[in-house]
């Protein structure tokens, strides 16, 4: 918290301590709002239903950059080969 007080920036922080730029920020706004940072102890409170929830919505986040990854692979390669008579 206090590397991100000072006068340098969060992007330059996260990319010195090795994290994204979007888990530091979250970090730090759940810091300024007095919430605990400990996700262990949350993930054991959590309901069958919420750790579903978030599997889930880990597997989207998967699936979801793998498509992203095949639709630039499709850009890239030509529809038809050429020579391919």
């Amino acid at each position: 918290m206090a590397l991100v007080r000072s006068a340098r920036t969060v992007t330059g922080v996260a990319r010195d301590l090795g994290v994204s730029k979007w888990s530091l920020g979250r970090w730090v706004e759940q810091a300024k709002a007095g919430q605990a940072l400990s996700e262990p102890k949350r993930r054991a409170a959590e309901t069958p239903e919420a750790r579903e929830l978030r599997r889930l919505r880990q597997d989207l986040e998967h699936v979801t950059r793998q498509r992203d990854v095949l639709k630039k692979a499709c850009g890239i390669l030509p529809a038809e080969p050429s020579g391919a008579r």
